[in-house]
C-alpha cells in the first residue's frame, strides 16, 4: 500500500512539474506596460495635446496606441498643430495609414515645394539688395538711436507653411486608401507639368470618389 502511495505521488509530481516550470518561465510584466490607454494619453500629452482632450480621445479610441502613434508621426514630421492632427486621427479607422499618407506627401512634395519657394524668395531679395546698394544711402535721422530696431522673431510654422499640410491632412483623411492616395499625389506633383501639390491632392481625391467621370464611355448601362 505504501509503495502504491509513493508511486502515485511521484507520478503526480512528474506530470505537474512541466506545467509549473512553464508557468514560472512566463515573464511577468508590470500592469502599466500593458495599459495602452496610459501609453496613448501620455504620448498625446507629450506631443502638445491638452490632458483633458487626450483623455477623452484615448478612452474612445478603438486602438489607443494607434491613435497616439498617428498624432506623434504627424507632429514629428510636419508643422501641423497637435489639435489638428488629433482631430483627423480620431476620425479614421486606420490612423497609422493616415499618418503615413500625410508624412509621405509632406516629405516628398510639400517640403521640396517650400524649399524651392524659399530659394526663389531669397534670390529675389538678393537682387533687390544689390540694386539698392547702387543708390546713395540717406544719412540716418538724428532722432534715430543706434540699435533701436529690434530684430523680429523668425517665423516657425507660419500659416503659409501649415496650409498645404492641412490640405494633405484633410485629403488623406477623406481617402479610402491613404497609401494609394499619397502615391498618386506624389506622382502627379512630380511628373505632371504645372501641377501644384494642392491640385494633385484634389485630382487624386476626386478620381477616387468619381472614377467614371474620367472615362464616361466605359460606364455600365
Amino acid at each position: 500500500m505504501q509503495k502504491l502511495f509513493n508511486f502515485c505521488v511521484r507520478l503526480s509530481a512528474a506530470i505537474s512539474l512541466p506545467t509549473i516550470l512553464l508557468t514560472l518561465s512566463i515573464p511577468i510584466r508590470p500592469a502599466a506596460a500593458e495599459n495602452e490607454f496610459s501609453v496613448c494619453v501620455n504620448e498625446l500629452i507629450d506631443r502638445g495635446v491638452p490632458a483633458q482632450q487626450a483623455g477623452v480621445a484615448c478612452s474612445d479610441a478603438l486602438i489607443p496606441k494607434e491613435l497616439s502613434e498617428c498624432v506623434s508621426k504627424i507632429r514629428q514630421e510636419t508643422p501641423i498643430k497637435p489639435e489638428e492632427a488629433l482631430r483627423a486621427c480620431y476620425r479614421v479607422r486606420r490612423p497609422v495609414d493616415l499618418a503615413n499618407c500625410v508624412v509621405d506627401i509632406h516629405a516628398e512634395v510639400l517640403s521640396a515645394s517650400t524649399s524651392q519657394a524659399n530659394k526663389s524668395e531669397t534670390s529675389a531679395k538678393t537682387n533687390k539688395n544689390e540694386t539698392s546698394q547702387i543708390t546713395t544711402p540717406e544719412p540716418p535721422s538724428e532722432t534715430e538711436e543706434p540699435g533701436g530696431i529690434e530684430p523680429t522673431e523668425s517665423p516657425t510654422k507660419t500659416d503659409a507653411e501649415e496650409s498645404p499640410s492641412l490640405v494633405a491632412l484633410d485629403s488623406c483623411r477623406r481617402s479610402l486608401l491613404p497609401g494609394r492616395h499619397s502615391e498618386c499625389v506624389i506622382a502627379l506633383a512630380k511628373n505632371v507639368p504645372n501641377t501644384s501639390p494642392v491640385t494633385a491632392m484634389a485630382t487624386c481625391l476626386s478620381a477616387e470618389d468619381f472614377p467614371r467621370e474620367l472615362f464616361p464611355a466605359f460606364t455600365n448601362n
